[in-house]
């Protein structure tokens, strides 16, 4: 499926692009292949959307039996009816009463906020990938349990970071914040393996209790 190729796409894109010199025609292939991905995510069924009042989407939660049928690399659209797609909604895919499948997951530009449980015990996902800045607030217990976690930059556009968000991720061992970073949420790295040190900005005026 075209989820379970997005990396093997883009990596093969861009070697052409490189070897011969196209490099303007990046983000327009890149486009291209977000419109098929976001037209077979309509029609596959992995998602279900809610119209927000901005005129924009939010993905809302899947049920047990569809998360467990998804891949193992999940690409979150875009676009649905030609719209942006710009949160993952409240337990999107909460994993807690079911077994989740994924390992790694690709999360656009247009993406503000990822909301409470949205990756929520998620055991197999090692990888978060942000393509692109764009992402404003992690809210409470967004990946709390995700236990294999270990590889994720965030973006530099990053303000919030709630509660728990990042709780018993025990395979983080190291995070780089971003400078425009305003408010770490209380316990939302507790049982981490952080190790060495730990850099806060400047624009940060809130710092929750045992956030780390």
């Amino acid at each position: 499926t075209i989820n379970t190729t997005w990396s093997e796409l883009l990596e093969s894109v861009t070697r052409e692009l490189v070897d011969t010199g196209v490099y303007d025609e990046i983000n327009d292939l890149e486009d291209r292949l977000r419109t098929a991905i976001n037209m077979y995510c309509e029609g596959s069924g992995y998602f279900a959307y809610t119209e927000l009042s901005d005129g924009t989407y939010t993905i809302r939660k899947v049920n047990d039996t569809t998360l467990e049928s998804m891949p193992s690399e999940v690409v979150i659209p875009n676009g649905y009816k030609g719209k942006k797609v710009t949160t993952i909604g409240d337990s999107a895919f909460d994993a807690s009463s079911c077994d989740s499948p994924i390992v790694r997951v690709y999360i656009p530009r247009t993406i503000h906020a990822i909301a409470v449980y949205a990756f929520y015990s998620c055991l197999e996902l090692e990888e978060v990938v942000f393509e692109g800045s764009g992402l404003l607030r992690i809210l409470q217990r967004a990946f709390e349990g995700c236990t294999k976690l270990s590889k994720i930059t965030l973006p530099s556009t990053v303000t919030v970071i709630g509660m728990s968000a990042f709780s018993s991720c025990s395979g983080i061992t190291t995070i780089k914040f971003p400078s425009g970073l305003q408010s770490i949420g209380e316990t939302a790295f507790e049982a981490c393996n952080l190790t060495g040190k730990i850099v806060i900005p400047a624009s940060v005026t809130s710092i929750g209790s045992s956030a780390f």
